[in-house]
């Protein structure tokens, strides 16, 4: 049958119910329904005060209404109204068997479920306290249900909830999601010196460290016009940039760009550019890199040093560098993380550099290279300015121009 209970502070409610539920069970079922504790209730019908006992003992039958207060005064609990004991508890879970809307109580909360089948009373009235405890916990808003805060409070509840299955369904059906992943790692040699190349598709440009470029002795080829400094999460100081230089996976011989950086733990990433000069393939379901006709395994997690294992950088210098970074020879930009996989790194536009002195002078510069150089379908001031950074090198020049338009 169904009752209704009403109340004067909040909106009636229509609840299904027996005719043999005990009143103690439907004062805890009221408790859930309005947040009022159930030392504090007064249950009405039909003017009189509810006794112990069943609700037919008390006269309620279909389409009854049953009114709720709150007593300001405290009272004694009825035995079977307080916290539910070992007797309340079991008559409590022998109406989850006759009392539809009990059963459909237990079918929305599966920890409930599970001790009603297993017949486990103190789980289930443990289970009904919590309920209790969590809805007395609710604020009550002036406006109801429908106010704006009210309203505003159930959507971060809902939020929260749906925050939480997230989680649960991300820990039992994707697991994986929270196990550390070994990043790809090969083994590279430039002038017959070993160094450890991290394989970074999201990286724009190939890195390395200062200190494995004077350990490879290519330290002597770093372009200070180049130089700058990185600036993102941290900041890191570019040192410049080695143009050329070769290096050496297995068999494979990789012409290569490196742009230098200050207090990176490694040795060198090789990035998106020199992956694609040179075809690279990274097939992660074989944990296998592919250059033209050689198949080179990744590192085993094993045989990577454990500075590497860890993305960070040298805290003297403050963090890692991902936004930018400028010089006195070119303005460079460094998107991304270069200790996560995802740095680039391409001189800017060469009229950039100065924009204090916005229409540079040709005085030191011949003519015919200028004109050489704005024959390629570069702007005259653009010239000047990579002629000047270039110190006068038409080569130079011409190669600071096409990285700033091309990015290579």
């Amino acid at each position: 049958m169904y009752i209704t209970i009403a109340s004067n502070t909040e909106d009636p409610r229509r609840l299904e119910v027996h005719e043999d539920m005990e009143v103690g069970i439907l004062r805890e079922l009221v408790s859930i329904e309005y947040s009022i504790p159930v030392d504090k209730q007064k249950l009405t019908f039909e003017g009189k005060a509810l006794s112990s006992g069943t609700l037919k003992d008390n006269n309620v039958q279909n389409d009854s209404m049953i009114f709720v207060e709150k007593e300001e005064a405290m009272r004694g609990p009825a035995p079977a109204e307080g916290p539910m004991g070992v007797p309340a508890a079991d008559q409590m879970l022998q109406s989850f068997s006759t009392d539809p809307r009990l059963k459909q109580l237990a079918r929305n909360y599966p920890e409930l479920q599970r001790a009603v089948d297993s017949g486990n009373a103190p789980a289930v009235a443990q289970f009904l306290e919590r309920m209790k405890s969590e809805a007395q916990s609710t604020p009550q808003f002036e406006g109801g249900e429908m106010s704006a805060e009210a309203q505003k409070y159930i959507a971060e509840q809902i939020q929260r909830e749906n925050i939480e299955k997230n989680l649960h369904d991300a820990i039992e059906f994707n697991p994986e999601a929270f196990a550390k992943v070994v990043m790809l790692f090969v083994k590279a040699e430039v002038n017959g010196n070993q160094a450890i190349a991290f394989i970074d598709t999201g990286a724009q440009s190939t890195i390395i460290s200062l200190e494995c470029a004077r350990r490879l002795g290519i330290e002597r080829l770093i372009d200070k016009r180049f130089q700058g400094v990185a600036k993102g999460v941290g900041s890191a100081k570019i040192l410049g940039r080695v143009h050329s230089t070769v290096l050496k996976i297995e068999d494979q011989f990789l012409q290569c760009t490196f742009t230098v950086l200050e207090g990176m733990s490694y040795d060198i990433i090789l990035g998106l550019d020199m992956l694609r000069k040179h075809s690279v393939v990274v097939d992660v379901g074989a944990n296998r890199l592919r250059i033209h006709n050689s198949s080179i395994s990744f590192l085993p997690e094993k045989d990577i040093p454990s500075n590497m294992r860890t993305m960070e950088v040298d805290p003297q210098q403050g963090g890692v560098p991902s936004a930018q970074a400028s010089g006195p020879g070119s303005k460079t930009n460094l998107v991304g993380n270069p200790t996560t996989g995802q740095t680039s790194s391409r001189p800017a536009a060469p009229s950039q550099r100065n924009q204090t002195n916005s229409v540079p002078t040709p005085a030191n510069f011949p003519e015919e290279a200028i004109q050489k150089l704005t024959q390629l379908g570069f702007d005259r001031n653009s010239v000047i300015e990579a002629l000047r950074a270039a110190n006068g090198s038409e080569e130079v020049a011409a190669n600071i121009l096409a990285q700033s338009r091309y990015g290579f």
